[in-house]
């Protein structure tokens, strides 16, 4: 399915607009079931293992609570609300909540409709049936199922998105195409952990201990989904990491070559995760693209009767790659270095293989600095289904190497990293309906569908983007705080900023800038006014000092002058009467 975002109520030919947006408006039409309520009760689990059973159940609640809130119209009842009162209908285990069940429990709660189903275990997968009980009427308003499914498709979700626009559609709820598309989106997180499970699933069959099965197991585990292959991953590298490959080779020749072969195999392994076609989704990346629309009325073309239409965009990572890189070379190089000691112990010939990565052992140079381009064709379509606007846009992703004697380090760069106009410059304003949309159609040589399911490219919005750790485009949490524990505002949860000083300018101990507290007084605890006086006092003493130094400048020659006057006259007079 395309990733089609409809863009409502633009503007006219005469009215300049910028319009944000909202979320839930683009995702169904007309009322939505407002004014209704609903509660997805618990579900029935018979699945012997009861930790998973309750997990799965959960799961299930969780996902289709979440798609009616965002969804519909309706008031999704709180869990924490409702709880209580379910366990008290607790059936015994394993048994199903009948109709009548469903009905008084609804009453109970005050809730319009009521979702129920159950989870059955059977040979080699699961049962999956839901139902929502209309508790007005007290009939069956919806079913979903009996539905065959598996752990998989539950915990990747692509059954419960069945079931959660079946039970829309059955509500009377019609979703836009964009809601539909987000209902069943598959970000590219989702699509490389679950291209890398599958690599790992099948590299760890075919060789438990090697380079490839860590790898891609490292790269399954960036999704919480998928930790059975993270385990996998830390049982692979404790294996290697011992520096022993194989008990039985005991030769110190055949266990070099051993190991220059497992350095061979990881540069390959590293070699082809950046430069393999069919592995493009090794590096996956985001389209980050703003709903506002920006029109500026001064460039308008009336001779040609058309105008620009933008909208501004920035790129990117999906998930954290470079981490199934960087861990798989740092635990080979782990393994090599306890490997080096050992072998080169006692004064015996060294292995010359101790500047592994920094020394590549094949032809390859896999650890070097590389980028990844992906072009982008973007359409303006108005509501006739006439495309009235096409644009080409390209994204850089960059990343560099620094092999070290620990292992490897990556960074990674994204161009354009803030955001930038998608313009689509000469819009014939004739052919500007009420509604348009913005579609994106394809990401180098396949259609964005196909992209976003292989993890090479997620197209979405500002406001759904979250990176592998939460963050959204501009690198703030759900929270509102940054990777360094700062908010939008520049103050961290303690309410200070980076030069510790707080909202009204205060440092930890409660001094401003010009070192006063909020009293007003200073580390010696005297206030401005008591400086202010002292300071007058010391300004006058300085005045009478400075006074009386100019005196002296002034009229000091004539004094000393009329001093030795003095002394000579008086010295004549004692010679007189004498």
């Amino acid at each position: 399915m395309k990733k089609i975002f409809t863009i409502l109520h633009f503007f006219t030919f005469y009215v300049c607009c910028t319009i944000v947006f909202g979320q839930e408006s683009t995702y169904y039409t007309g009322s939505a079931g407002s004014g209704s309520s609903i509660a997805v009760i618990p579900i029935v689990s018979t699945i012997s293992q009861a930790s998973k059973g309750t997990e799965l159940s959960s799961l299930i609640q969780s996902s289709l609570s979440s798609d009616f809130q965002r969804f519909s119209g309706m008031t999704v009842l709180n869990r924490a609300n409702f709880d209580s009162i379910v366990a008290e209908q607790k059936k015994a285990e394993g048994e199903e909540y009948s109709q009548d069940d469903a009905i008084e429990i609804g009453k109970m709660i005050k809730a319009s409709y009521i979702v129920t189903g159950t989870l059955q275990e059977i040979r080699g997968g699961y049962v999956l049936s839901l139902a929502i009980t209309d508790v007005g009427r007290g009939t069956r308003k919806a079913s979903f199922g009996p539905a065959n499914t598996n752990e998989k498709s539950i915990r990747n979700l692509s059954v419960l998105k069945d079931a959660s626009e079946s039970f829309l559609k059955d509500l009377g709820i019609q979703l836009t195409d964009a809601g539909k598309t987000v209902l069943h989106d598959v970000s590219a997180i989702d699509a490389n952990a679950r291209a890398s499970n599958a690599r790992a699933d099948a590299e760890f069959a075919a060789d438990p201990t090697s380079v490839n099965s860590l790898m891609y197991s490292y790269a399954a585990g960036l999704s919480p989904a998928l930790m059975d292959a993270a385990q996998r991953a830390t049982v692979i590298a404790r294996d290697i990491s011992t520096g022993r490959l194989t008990d039985a080779i005991r030769n110190d020749i055949q266990w070099r070559t051993d190991w220059v072969n497992k350095l061979s195999e990881t540069e390959k392994s590293v070699n082809d995760f950046f430069n393999d076609p069919k592995e493009a989704y090794n590096q996956p990346y985001a389209l980050v693209y703003s709903t506002v629309v920006h029109y500026d009325i001064n460039s308008i073309n009336y001779t040609q009767n058309t105008a620009p239409i933008s909208f501004q965009y920035t790129m990117r990572q999906s998930a954290d790659w470079t981490t199934a890189v960087t861990k798989t070379v740092t635990d080979i190089k782990r393994g090599l270095t306890s490997a080096v000691r050992e072998a080169e112990g006692d004064g015996r010939t060294k292995w010359d293989l101790s500047n592994w990565p920094q020394e590549s052992v094949s032809k390859l140079k896999p650890f070097v600095n590389g980028s990844k381009t992906l072009v982008v064709q973007a359409e303006l379509v108005n509501s006739n289904g006439k495309v009235i606007g096409r644009k080409s846009i390209s994204l850089v992703g960059s990343w560099t190497c620094n092999p070290t004697a620990a292992g490897l380090t990556m960074t990674t760069s994204f161009n354009p990293s803030t955001m930038q106009n998608l313009t689509f410059d000469t819009v014939n304003i004739d052919e500007i309906t009420d509604n348009i949309t913005l579609r994106f159609t394809r990401v180098n040589n396949m259609s964005v569908s196909e992209a976003g399911q292989q993890g090479i490219l997620n197209i979405i919005t500002t406001d759904l983007y979250r990176d592998a750790e939460g963050y959204d485009y501009e690198g703030y949490n759900n929270d509102g705080f940054n990777r360094d524990g700062y908010g939008r505002d520049g103050y961290g949860r303690d309410g200070f900023n980076k030069d510790d000083r707080d909202r009204d300018g205060y440092d930890r101990n409660g001094y401003d800038s010009n070192g006063f507290d909020r009293n007003g007084k200073n580390r010696d605890g005297k206030t401005r006014e008591q400086l202010a006086e002292e300071e007058e006092r010391e300004r006058k003493r300085l005045r009478i000092q400075i006074a009386i130094q100019k005196f002296f400048n002034d009229y000091g020659p004539v004094l000393y002058g009329l001093g030795y006057l003095g002394v000579l006259l008086l010295f004549l007079l004692v010679l007189n009467s004498a």
